[in-house]
């Protein structure tokens, strides 16, 4: 029992720190909302794009030969050595690109440029360490370090938190907001480096050269699929302004919160179903695949309408565009979320590379769709990302099942999904608070009764005689 219980709790107490990690962002935001303009708020988000992007890049996804190499070694001794030598030789990598990417702001840097030379160079001090920090964390979650983990997501949060207040009060700058959740990875890249110990060694040029070209086509397809989602603000920037790019930050966090509110059933679900297809056959799978999609339909029309009252209630009325753009990105989450959900004949048939084929393909023609209509407004470039989020699931679910035949229940799943859909486009021309609160707690249910009449869940039935004998009986 011990046995079984210890990966729960794990991945309970992973699901909080996930939270705490990328969620801070949001336990912040009425406080950016009300001290920072659209436009600074626009900045902000370009900053944390641009070092996504870098991040990515300069780190070649290194974290990853851990688990492909280093993991499966018995002895724990040479299992930390190795892991040293990944990480001393990581970082050497990524220090010397940040100092190389340093060297180019500070002799190509224009008053032209979105960003200042400030604000480039603390992206080229994170960048520095990130690629060493993701093996620290992943080190972590290879020793079932989940605990560790909790505490330090939750002093990072602490820290913001009590750096990034004063600041909004007193100085309401982008480039000071941004160094303190700099800091704040910093803080985190210390403290592991001290609790993890490990040696400054390095790794053997065969051994280097094994782990690159392992995981720089897996950094290609992280960053073909940052393209769909990530990179789109690059396009709007350039489009329009900063403004409306802060508008979209805003309707965006709110979108993310589905992917976060998602995590639990994903960190369950995605390690057991190729175990459960094995064992418990095609149609259980299927039948739990749908369980996780009904839950993500309910969850989206849920965000959709509390995001929208959140936005009316607290924040400025400056930000009110932002009520209308979180309809659109939060449907563009249902549909990248329904692919991490469908998408199990691929993996399954080990068909990677027609996966990175079909991602490099869609994100290309998006690129070119959304520079094509780049005058055409925001608008225009949010629905060509749903357009190509949406074809983008209807290749994989093809070639999925065309790999796996799972036994999905079409004939009730579209419906399903059409009525999310118009559920969550009802919402565009509602703004009053009332009406906004009464479809919250209206629309959700509705769709969870409309879920299990379909049989798409079902529900623990409890009569109602027996509901009143249990009232009586406390």
């Amino acid at each position: 029992m011990k046995c079984r219980s210890k990966p729960l709790n794990n991945m309970f107490i992973y699901a909080i720190s996930l939270f705490l990690m990328k969620g801070g962002a949001l336990l912040v935001l009425p406080l950016i909302a009300h001290f920072l303009s659209p436009q600074q708020v626009g900045t902000l988000e370009l900053l944390a794009t641009a070092t996504i992007f870098f991040s990515l890049l300069v780190g070649l996804a290194m974290h990853e030969n851990l688990y492909r190499f280093i993991g499966t070694e018995t002895d724990l001794n040479i299992r930390h050595q190795r892991t040293g030598q990944l990480y001393s030789s990581a970082l050497f990598i990524s220090v010397g690109l940040a100092i190389l990417f340093s060297v180019i702001v500070l002799l190509l840097h224009q008053d032209s440029w979105l960003l200042s030379v400030e604000q480039l160079l603390i992206i080229a001090l994170i960048i520095s360490y990130e690629s060493a920090l993701a093996i620290n964390l992943a080190w972590l979650r290879l020793q079932d370090n989940a605990m560790v983990f909790l505490k330090i997501s939750v002093v990072s949060v602490l820290i913001q938190l009590g750096l990034i207040v004063p600041a909004l009060i007193y100085t309401p700058n982008v480039t000071i907001v941004f160094a303190i959740g700099a800091s704040v990875t910093l803080f985190q890249f210390i403290v592991l480096h001290i609790y993890n110990g490990f040696r400054i060694q390095f790794c053997t040029q065969e051994q280097l050269s094994r782990y690159v070209r392992y995981s720089c086509p897996l950094m290609l397809s992280t960053l073909v699929a940052f393209g769909l989602s990530g990179a789109e603000r690059w396009i709007i920037a350039s489009g329009n302004d900063l403004a409306t790019l802060g508008q979209y930050a805003i309707a965006a966090k709110f979108a993310l919160a589905i992917g976060l509110l998602l995590q639990p059933f994903h960190m369950w679900w995605m390690p057991k179903r190729f175990e459960a297809l094995k064992s418990l056959g095609h149609s259980k799978t299927a039948e739990i695949t749908i369980n996780g999609f009904a839950y993500l339909c309910v969850l989206v029309v849920t965000i959709v309408w509390a995001s929208k009252l959140f936005i009316v209630l607290g924040l400025p009325t400056v930000y009110l565009l932002s009520t209308q753009l979180v309809i659109i990105t939060s449907l563009i989450m249902l549909f990248k979320e329904m692919v991490e959900l469908a998408n199990i004949g691929i993996l399954y048939a080990k068909q990677t590379q027609s996966l990175f084929y079909i991602n490099i393909f869609i994100t290309s023609c998006t690129f070119l769709a959304c520079w094509f209509y780049l005058d055409s407004g925001i608008w225009a470039i949010l629905i060509i990302l749903l357009i190509a989020q949406i074809i983008r699931f209807c290749f994989i679910l093809r070639l999925s099942q065309s790999l796996l035949p799972l036994p999905y229940q079409y004939t009730k799943i579209t419906p399903f999904l059409l009525l999310t859909c118009a559920m969550v486009l009802s919402s565009i021309n509602v703004t009053s608070a009332v009406h906004l609160f009464v479809m919250l707690l209206l629309q959700p249910v509705i769709l969870t009764i409309v879920a299990t009449r379909l049989q798409l869940v079902s529900l623990p039935k409890i009569s109602v005689s027996m509901l009143l004998q249990r009232i009586k009986a406390r």
